[in-house]
């Protein structure tokens, strides 16, 4: 495993390389620093910190380059490391021209290059979750909203429905007893004498036709019952639509 030198030689050349390599790390990132700082060794020097300092090779960087930040320099990185992790490419380009170490692991076990590879953590946005909390309760508000207009719909809808159309059932019963209150046994002889010749007496051919009257009152009640549910539907609809339009 690679591993980074400890210092360029001469203090002077030292200090100056670091100089360069913070200049370079600073976004938006300077190439033709980060080029020159490897060309004095920097770019073999690794970050470290000690007693709250943060050092590149033993320099203290805070006493070359106070501005430099390097709160996300992890202890071990390289010149590259902090490169890749910035998202300088033109900095990490003049790194890799120059000949940048890539086999460097730093305190986690990293490479370079395995910084490159790695996922980039989600940042949580507390604005954004806020947002989606408050579009999640909306959308549960208007289901229950459109949940109560069909109901009260259907409660309103249901006492005309009963009331539009007689009962079949009240129709057959009442013509089946007309039937049997008109027919006297001679009319009931006589209809049995012509039913042996039509193959059809009169108590069948109105018994027919109460139940033809009975279907044809029974459509009628199916037809008007969906066209009240139609009815219900299309302005629970039509109030649904007006509430998320006035939100």
């Amino acid at each position: 495993m690679a591993s980074p030198a400890t210092s360029p030689a001469g203090d002077t050349t030292q200090q100056e390389a670091v100089q360069l390599a913070c200049l370079a790390l600073t976004k938006p990132g300077d190439a033709g620093a980060a080029a020159s700082a490897a060309v004095l060794g920097a770019a073999t020097l690794a970050f470290r910190r000690s007693n709250d300092q943060l050092k590149l090779g033993n320099v203290t960087i805070q006493r070359v380059y106070p501005a430099f930040d390097g709160a996300d320099i992890i202890n071990g990185d390289t010149m590259l490391h902090a490169a890749v992790r910035r998202q300088l490419h033109d900095v990490t380009s003049a790194l890799l021209e120059a000949g940048a170490p890539l086999g460097v692991r730093n305190m986690n076990g990293e490479t370079a290059f395995e910084i490159v590879t790695a996922p980039a953590p989600q940042e949580e946005d507390p604005e954004l979750e806020r947002a989606l909390a408050e579009s999640r309760r909306q959308a549960e508000e208007d289901e229950a909203q459109l949940a109560a207009a069909l109901a009260a719909s259907a409660l309103e809808s249901t006492p005309r429905n009963e009331g539009k159309a007689p009962d079949a059932d009240d129709d057959l019963q009442r013509a089946l007893e007309a039937s049997k209150k008109e027919s006297t046994p001679q009319q009931q002889q006589q209809k049995g004498f012509f039913g042996r010749w039509f193959g059809k007496s009169e108590p069948e051919d109105d018994l027919d036709a109460a139940v033809a009257a009975s279907l044809a009152a029974e459509d009628e009640d199916v037809r008007r019952r969906r066209e009240s549910e139609d009815e219900a539907m299309a302005r629970a609809l039509a109030e649904s639509e007006a509430m998320a339009r006035a939100l």
